[in-house]
């Protein structure tokens, strides 16, 4: 959990992981989108959470909005006992700054970084291994 101070109100937030099938369907759109390939990541590439949000909103909004809004779904404002994931339709009533909901969002990019990097990683890994096998 983190604080977050927006419009002079303090605010707390739990990030949850993707599931396993959310996060394979998230890593495969934003490669799509992104125009790239994960055997194009470099072996040993470390993941950059705020590059990779940078990255998503360079491209359309109509296009990246599934993406963002993935993100989005990561993230609960907690109040006491009582914990409200954020969606489109009350975000609003809830962050007032869009530089405080970019930093939810890229919060929820960190939650997930080991697992993307786990994944661009096992990725290469296998692509090697078929290269391998075909040369041999």
């Amino acid at each position: 959990m983190f604080e977050m101070v927006d419009n002079g109100n303090r605010l707390t937030f739990r990030i949850r992981k993707f599931r396993a099938l959310e996060g394979e369907r998230f890593v495969i759109k934003a490669s799509t989108l992104l125009g790239k390939n994960l055997s194009e990541v470099p072996k040993g590439a470390k993941f950059n959470a705020v590059s990779f949000v940078r990255a998503i909103c360079s491209v359309p909004y109509d296009d990246s909005k599934e993406l963002l809004d993935m993100l989005l779904g990561c993230v609960y404002k907690v109040d006491g006992k009582i914990e409200t994931v954020l969606d489109d339709t009350n975000v609003d009533s809830i962050i007032s700054s869009p530089a405080n909901l970019m930093k939810l969002r890229i919060e929820a990019v960190k939650e997930n970084m080991a697992f993307f990097t786990e994944i661009w990683q096992l990725v290469i890994q296998e692509l090697e291994n078929m290269s391998q096998t075909v040369t041999k």
